[in-house]
């Protein structure tokens, strides 16, 4: 018959628990503080279609570095645009917007993300 010493098994529990919490040492914690490039081009609205009686979606074109690309209103801001958004930002059909991508280089936070400003794009400050 099998006898188990009660001082051995948490001898080896306490070991495997010290290894297994060991290997986090190396490991970049999650978290700020962070650092990115960013690199800003414009988005230019080219639909405005309604959702509803109130509401609507708007789609902007992007072309940043060769790449193009379509983006709408409610994937940044959550939410569809109302009469009053579309009035107050001017957001019509062929007007520019800035968009910014944002690339990390330093730090462990998310890796990249972009951002619209509803505020008009001046190429010429990029």
């Amino acid at each position: 018959m099998f006898k188990v010493n009660i001082s051995n098994v948490i001898f080896s529990c306490l070991l495997i628990c010290i290894g297994l919490f060991s290997c986090k040492e190396n490991e970049v914690p999650d978290g700020g503080p962070c650092s990115y490039s960013t690199s800003t081009s414009g988005a230019t609205v080219i639909e405005i279609e309604k959702t509803d009686s109130l509401h609507s979606e708007i789609k902007f074109a992007v072309v940043n570095e060769n790449n193009a690309d379509s983006i709408t209103y409610s994937q940044f801001f959550h939410e569809y645009a109302t009469a009053e958004i579309i009035q107050k930002y001017d957001l019509q059909p062929g007007n520019v917007f800035s968009y910014e991508e944002h690339y990390i280089v330093k730090g462990a936070c998310t890796p990249k993300y972009y951002s619209l400003t509803l505020k008009k794009f001046d190429a010429e400050k990029k």
